[in-house]
């Protein structure tokens, strides 16, 4: 029997790259969405059922000052949640939500949603 789980992470520096060049992103979410199955070995006298971890996708949202990227093309992001150190998630990225904010000084701000595609790197999760 499986059980889907979702990891959130946040962070304040990360990248995406696509059509539209680079874009600095300032503030970001993912969620991991991490799934267990049951594994057996042939002989096990023990009785125990034994589980393994499995990442089975991911999605999120990130803020940046530039757009940068539209919705629908196939982007690479690399999210870190300091500048050096911390967590690292990165992998192709499909975005699906694009909103424009302007606040009262006139500073204009991107919030993107996103999917992942594809495989996920993670490190220091």
């Amino acid at each position: 029997m499986s059980t889907p789980t979702t990891v959130a992470y946040c962070g304040t520096t990360g990248s995406i790259t696509g059509p539209g060049g680079i874009t600095e992103v300032f503030d970001w979410t993912v969620n991991l969405d991490i799934d267990t199955h049951d594994v057996i070995s042939m002989g096990s006298s023990d009785g125990w059922v034994n589980v393994v971890g499995c990442l089975k996708g991911g999605s999120g949202s990130y803020k940046s000052y530039s757009s940068g990227a539209t919705v629908g093309p196939i982007l690479n992001a690399v999210f870190n949640s300091t500048s050096s150190g911390g967590v690292s998630i990165s992998g192709a990225i499909i975005v699906n939500k694009c909103s424009t904010i302007v606040d009262v000084t006139g500073l204009v701000t991107w919030e993107n949603s996103f999917v992942f595609s594809g495989d996920i790197s993670a490190s220091g999760v």
